[in-house]
């Protein structure tokens, strides 16, 4: 049976939290990183069960080089399965590649690896944070200047 296990960003501390793999451990992680998700509007990010070529677990939004162009992980309502998706080229099955796939970052931490790809932004939520006004666009935080 395949592993069941998330992980959040907290922008604050520029890190990834894990929740582990046990239903403890998930508890105490959505315990825990509650306030990143219903303040801050950060998205759990689900584990594919997959790992790339160095053994390194693969979650939604890793970003993935292939032959030049830049793919990442998302969910595939239509198929039921996790895909490798580019909004210019399109979207593509992970089984048979697993083994060359290398993770070269993520799309929280590391968005300027997908500038010119066309990720799709979509503004998903506005909030206000202590008079800071911010919306989500494709899953990330940004800061909303008025002007």
């Amino acid at each position: 049976m395949e592993s069941i296990e998330f992980m959040i960003y907290d922008e604050g501390q520029k890190k990834f939290h894990h929740s582990g793999r046990t239903p403890m451990m998930l508890k105490s992680f959505f315990d825990n990183t509650a306030r990143f998700h219903t303040q801050f509007g950060a998205e759990y990010l689900q584990y594919t069960g997959l790992q790339d070529k160095n053994g390194k677990d693969i979650y939604e939004g890793h970003i993935f080089c292939i032959v030049s162009e830049k793919y990442y992980v998302r969910w595939n309502n239509d198929d039921a399965a996790w895909r490798l998706h580019n909004d210019k080229k399109g979207q593509m099955g992970m089984a048979g590649i697993m083994g060359q796939l290398e993770i070269i970052g993520h799309i929280l931490t590391d968005p300027e690896l997908m500038e010119g790809q066309g990720i799709v932004k979509i503004i998903t939520k506005m909030i206000e944070v202590h008079g800071v006004y911010y919306c989500m666009i494709g899953g990330i935080r940004t800061k909303v200047v008025k002007g």
